[in-house]
């Protein structure tokens, strides 16, 4: 196994174990679905509860919550590989402490992506996130890395 492969499956674990552990935590599932059909739930429930939300008021701690859940499961997503939940890394990611772990959830994810990025590494997050919305079809999941590259020209 190699570092990026335990670091990957390292952060799905981390993942798992704080997902049903949060108060916006779903119940494990009982009718047999797994893992990533609960985090998939838990993201498309939290964006209808934050379109839900007055508008006027997106700081409000409900729709800080919802952005911090939907960042959470699209990264549980994009540790397995899943770029369509890329843009809700990146459209999310200010939901998040500087620093936290969660926060730098996102910044390992996409180490192998040529980002904007800041002096200290991590993404620049507007510029990343207009970068990944222009490049999404051209990302690829590389199992053997667990990381995502650019497809191959």
């Amino acid at each position: 196994m190699t570092g990026a492969t335990s670091r990957s499956d390292a952060i799905v674990r981390w993942i798992h174990d704080e997902l049903y552990g949060r108060p916006w935590s779903p119940r494990p599932p009982e009718d047999g679905a797994g893992f990533v059909e609960a985090l998939e739930r838990l993201r498309l429930e939290s964006r209808e509860r934050l379109a839900d939300l007055s508008p006027a008021d997106p700081a409000s701690p409900q729709a800080r919550g919802e952005r911090a859940a939907i960042y959470f499961c699209a990264c549980g997503l994009a540790a397995q590989g899943r770029v369509d939940a890329l843009p809700d890394v990146f459209d999310h990611w200010h939901a998040t402490s500087p620093g936290s772990e969660l926060w730098r959830l996102a910044a390992f994810l996409t180490e192998g992506l040529p980002l904007p990025r800041r002096p200290d590494g991590v993404p620049d997050l507007a510029p990343a996130a207009e970068w990944v919305s222009a490049h999404v079809g051209e990302i690829v999941w590389d199992e053997q890395s667990r990381r995502f590259a650019m497809r191959s020209q």
